[in-house]
């Protein structure tokens, strides 16, 4: 385990000094039970509906992330965020710019205000500034008929991205099947839905861990590591004595 933090820690150093840390993958042979004990606790779960199925989780160390395979513990990753939801999401399409004329062409029954969401999503998805914070388009507090929610679950789609988020209540996210594009949904402690959001942005920045997290991350994994190095030397001491 001490060389296995010791992996960890040397991540944490290089994303500090602004470095891409390499995935650290794992075999049969590491004490995977124990590792698993510091695995648990995190808020947030990224499942990719793949094949196979893959699910990479935050541990209860901010910063450091465990991905599974087939239920299958595989590799653990230092960042704010795990690359393969950043890979994945810039494999997706862009969505194209939409007009009031052309969707003026869609059967217009029952039609609010959609079409208008739909034209103005389409131009945020491609020249907002995402340097700055996202932008809310928030559906629960907007008069939408079922044919709006119909036309707007159609022209944007889902993609095989399922992000949750714990805490007081929690927090659904999907991708689109565009890239910056997210659907967002809140429930409260008893898991009833309070809000419905589409959000524009690269990734939502609630599942990032923050630089401040980071820091923590470091210095959690700067102690487990020591201890893990102490309990090495007793360990050391006492074999020494019993030969």
């Amino acid at each position: 385990m001490h060389k296995l933090f010791e992996k960890i820690y040397l991540s944490f150093v290089e994303q500090e000094e602004g470095k891409e840390p390499d995935q650290i993958f794992l075999d049969e042979n590491q004490a995977l039970e124990q590792l698993l004990h510091f695995l648990k606790g995190g808020e947030v779960e990224v499942v990719f509906e793949t094949n196979p199925r893959l699910t990479i989780v935050e541990s209860q160390i901010c910063g450091l992330w465990a991905a599974f395979q087939s239920g299958k513990l595989k590799w653990l990753e230092v960042g704010n965020l795990p690359k393969r939801l950043i890979e994945f999401q810039s494999h997706l399409p862009s969505i194209s710019l939409l007009s009031l004329k052309e969707l003026s062409n869609l059967p217009q029954d029952g039609l609010m205000n959609a079409p208008y969401l739909l034209v103005e999503m389409s131009r945020l998805a491609k020249v907002y500034d995402f340097t700055k914070a996202s932008k809310v388009i928030p559906l629960s507090l907007l008069p939408l008929s079922l044919a709006d929610q119909q036309l707007l679950n159609e022209t944007l789609g889902y993609g095989k991205v399922t992000i949750q988020i714990k805490g007081y209540g929690h927090c659904l996210i999907k991708n689109s099947g565009y890239k910056n594009l997210w659907w967002v949904e809140d429930f409260n402690v008893e898991g009833k839905s309070i809000f419905k959001a589409i959000e524009i942005v690269s990734i939502p920045s609630l599942v990032m861990a923050a630089k401040e997290d980071m820091q923590r991350g470091l210095s959690k994994v700067r102690k487990l590591k020591e201890s893990f190095m102490d309990q090495n030397s007793i360990n050391e001491v006492m074999e020494k004595k019993h030969e």
